[in-house]
């Protein structure tokens, strides 16, 4: 039965693979909310008359079609709400929803929401990048924005929210090294100032960066600023990675400071001893 199935698959917060089990359900058809298999035989007498529904939604996750019958269709909207839990853990839960339109016995099918979003799917991926965000001013939030602007099509927002980023970014380091802010009147000037806090090989870019963001917000098209969004964010994310490399560095250095330490005092200790 398509309505309470398993899959294998990988698990995000497992780190492996495993059996899903996966239920779905039909909100808002007719006003009802009903399970794939009740709808596949639904008779609406609403009208006065005996309507038996039937079209098919290819399931994206199996070899069978969810089926609903149908003689004669009436234009409606209704979403499909599909629910994962992964069965090595049950508190891990995925969701997916998709919008189901008829018009005029055509079908449309649009996916509207999932949880996790694709933002975290991607090979860069927010979280990873979480500590260092909210390091540089709190910007944790603006770049999961830029993502999500830019995978909903908001292309110039996805600027805004990057080059948001890139600022707090700037405010950062100038703030690390005593500088005012208030002290430079142009950005340039500032990134100038505090370049040398970037990974060497993004140093010359930077001040292009700025221009190409704070163009992409005024003056490109949608379809530019869509066209160049991930080579731009490559830069901010080089500079992330930059960072969370520098920090592990500095834990190991710190752990072998210590193990160094402890095992000097130990060998002091046993010299004495001798």
């Amino acid at each position: 039965m398509f309505c309470h199935e398993k899959l294998i698959t990988n698990c995000l917060v497992c780190k492996g693979r495993f059996p899903f089990e996966y239920t779905c359900q039909i909100i808002g058809f007719n006003n009802r909310t009903v399970s794939i298999l009740e709808l596949g035989e639904y008779y609406d007498d609403a009208f006065g008359k005996n309507r038996k529904y039937q079209f098919v939604i290819n399931n994206p996750f199996g070899n069978e079609d969810i089926l609903i019958k149908t003689n004669s269709i009436i234009n409606q909207e209704f979403f499909i709400d599909y629910s994962f839990n992964c069965t090595n853990d049950s508190k891990h839960l995925y969701k997916m929803i998709l919008a189901v339109k008829i018009d005029n016995e055509k079908l449309r099918i649009r996916k509207i929401g999932q949880y996790p979003e694709n933002t975290v799917l991607g090979k860069y991926k927010s979280a990873d990048f979480e500590k260092i965000l909210k390091r540089f001013n709190d910007s944790f939030v603006d770049y999961q924005n830029a993502e999500k602007s830019n995978k909903y099509n908001l292309f110039a927002g996805a600027y805004d929210y990057l080059r948001r980023v890139y600022e707090k970014m700037i405010k950062y380091y100038l703030k690390e090294d005593n500088l005012e802010e208030l002290s430079f009147s142009r950005a340039e000037d500032k990134i100038n100032s505090v370049k040398h806090h970037f990974e060497p090989r993004i140093q010359q870019y930077l001040n292009q960066l700025y221009s190409a963001l704070s163009f992409g917000v005024h003056t490109l098209d949608e379809e530019t600023c869509k066209e160049h969004y991930d080579n731009l964010k490559a830069i901010i994310d080089v500079q992330l990675q930059f960072e969370k490399s520098r920090d592990e560095v500095n834990n190991q250095l710190d752990e072998s400071r210590k193990t160094l330490a402890a095992l000097t005092e130990k060998y002091n200790k046993e010299k004495k001893a001798i």
